[in-house]
């Protein structure tokens, strides 16, 4: 006999997600003929037939029910659409990541798209319980994905159609199954009866270290992951863009761009702004166009905190003793400020395609470890 959780596992495994029969069998510890039985009944069996159940004949057949006095478990859900340099190999399967009896978090595909991973919690008494350790778990996956160097989108970047309520009434109606739209992030719903994830389009397959992530995964939930700050959700969204971006110069932008999002500009000294206060009054009073009188004063008024360049290298000194292409943090980080500019204004020598290339490829890992520091990881 197996228990009323394990048995709701087993058909929401088989049945949402296509896991197959021995893969499941090492998940719920249990033996394939066990699963085989669990998914050719309604109701789990029990021992105590008076108490937690009973039997009834119907056609020939013996089906269980369960009393109205059982506890209602909840489960969530979470799916990220992995970029094209994070494959999971086609040997992955499911791993469990956390089994205390009567939680369980696993993670893997989702059937045999390479291309999508998910990340399942079940055995939660409560919505608020299952909402509350989806979003724990949410943040944890996100610093194992910067841990492992793995790109992936949240949500953020996925423009995905979704059936009609009605139409998802329609199916869980005739299937005997609770008919959920496949999106990307967190779902939360009832652990039974067994959730069936409905895609309006397929995404590509490609062929990630199951166990590895699994690993960083473990540890970061351990330890008690903190949501990332908002400007490194933002950054690690473009540094997982930037992977699926194929042209040389257009990466280079793409990771600028990310770095740029983690900066922070500071005040020059009073001096300085005094200085630029002054001259903003004498434009303001010169014998220019409005149009031009405000341009002058916009770009003055900038002046009055350091260069984007300067909060880039302020910015990348934080890796010392890091060095990339063999420099130090700061001047690499000037290097790739100073090619951008040329690839974007055509200065004269343009960079050619190796040296971009090379350049966007040590950017890649510098912003990678300045999103380290911001989760508390150390540079890899």
């Amino acid at each position: 006999m197996i228990k009323a959780e394990d048995w709701a596992e087993i058909r929401r495994l088989r049945r949402a997600e296509a896991v197959p029969i021995k893969v499941i069998a090492r998940h719920v510890r249990c033996s394939k003929n066990t699963v085989k039985a669990a998914l050719a009944t309604r109701w789990p069996r029990t021992s105590a037939e008076g108490v937690a159940g009973q039997a009834e004949r119907c056609r020939g057949n013996t089906i269980w029910v369960m009393p109205d006095t059982r506890r209602k478990t909840w489960c969530f859900r979470i799916r990220v659409n992995l970029d094209a340099r994070s494959p999971i190999p086609k040997e992955e399967e499911m791993v469990v990541v956390v089994d205390d009896g009567s939680q369980t978090v696993s993670i893997g595909p989702r059937g045999s798209d390479r291309q999508v991973l998910v990340l399942r919690g079940s055995g939660y008494f409560t919505f608020e319980e299952a909402r509350r350790q989806g979003e724990r778990w949410s943040d944890a996956l996100l610093v194992a994905f910067i841990d492992t160097g793995i790109g992936a989108d949240f949500g953020s970047r996925t423009a995905s159609g979704s059936f009609s309520p009605q139409f998802l009434e329609q199916i869980s109606a005739k299937a005997g199954v609770q008919a959920i739209n496949d999106e990307v992030g967190l779902k939360v719903f009832p652990c039974e009866p067994p959730a069936q994830f409905l895609a309006i389009r397929a995404q590509a397959s490609v062929v990630l270290g199951a166990n590895r992530l699994a690993d960083s995964l473990r540890k970061a939930a351990t330890q008690g992951a903190a949501a990332a700050p908002d400007q490194a959700q933002v950054a690690y969204d473009i540094w997982s863009a930037s992977m699926s971006v194929t042209g040389h110069s257009a990466r280079l932008l793409v990771l600028m761009t990310g770095v740029e999002t983690l900066m922070t500009q500071e005040a020059r000294r009073a001096e300085v702004v005094a200085h630029v206060d002054g001259l903003m009054g004498e434009t303001k009073d010169c014998d220019l166009t409005r149009e031009e009188v405000d341009s002058l004063i916009g770009g003055l008024s900038r002046m009055k905190w350091d260069s984007i360049k300067s909060a880039g290298r302020r910015l990348a000194d934080e890796l010392e003793p890091k060095r990339y292409r063999g420099l130090s943090p700061g001047k690499f980080f000037s290097e790739c400020y100073d090619m951008r500019s040329r690839v974007t204004h055509g200065r004269v020598p343009l960079p050619d395609r190796a040296e971009i290339s090379a350049h966007a490829t040590a950017l890649e890992k510098l912003l990678r470890d300045l999103l380290r520091g911001r989760v508390g990881l150390p540079p890899v």
